[in-house]
């Protein structure tokens, strides 16, 4: 399954895009807490604490740790 979802200060909260991929709600309450970090780097890029790259690679690796708890299984 290709999963698409985008981050950003402008973009939908990450379980509400999943929400709309019709997941299971015992995986988007597992993705719940992401949410926070999401809004965080964000939050950190736009005040300009961190550069663009590290914008990317935070966000890199906050999508492979949601991938890696939707591809858990229960």
């Amino acid at each position: 399954m290709s999963i698409k979802i985008t981050l950003g200060a402008l973009a939908p909260s990450i379980t509400e895009q999943l929400k709309e991929l019709n997941l299971p709600d015992d995986k988007i309450a597992q993705v719940l807490p992401f949410n926070l970090d999401a809004d965080a780097i964000t939050r950190l890029h736009i005040r300009g604490i961190i550069t663009d790259t590290e914008y990317n690679n935070a966000s890199k690796r906050l999508m492979k740790k949601i991938v890696q708890v939707l591809n858990e299984t229960n």
